[in-house]
């Protein structure tokens, strides 16, 4: 059953990437991505493992809104940056598991 608001996980699972070779790579290998799409990467990341969120709160912390985020977090998982996994909340509800790697 999925509850009305779904909960999202986000795993970080690059870590051991430091700042500048993880904006080297981006730089290099991922060019063509948005600077909407670079900032949620970057926001996500900085929030680390296990942190647990619901969707809609992070659509309202950006004044672009819903339309803007949700279109920066397509891009991201078009090019294999966020993979999403189901997973079980804590009783009964599901979520979905982000996991950011690059």
């Amino acid at each position: 059953m999925i509850t009305r608001r779904e909960k999202s996980k986000v795993i970080v699972d690059n870590v051991d990437v430091s700042g500048n070779e993880l904006a080297h790579k981006l730089h290099n290998d991922y060019s063509d991505l948005s600077f909407k799409s670079v900032g949620i990467f970057y926001y996500l990341k900085d929030r680390g493992s296990n942190w647990t969120f619901d969707e809609k709160d992070l659509y309202n912390r950006f004044k672009d809104g819903k339309t803007a985020v949700r279109g920066g977090i397509k891009e991201l998982k078009n090019h294999g940056i966020i993979t999403e996994e189901p997973y079980q909340i804590a009783g009964s509800a599901q979520g979905k598991k982000w996991i950011l790697s690059l």
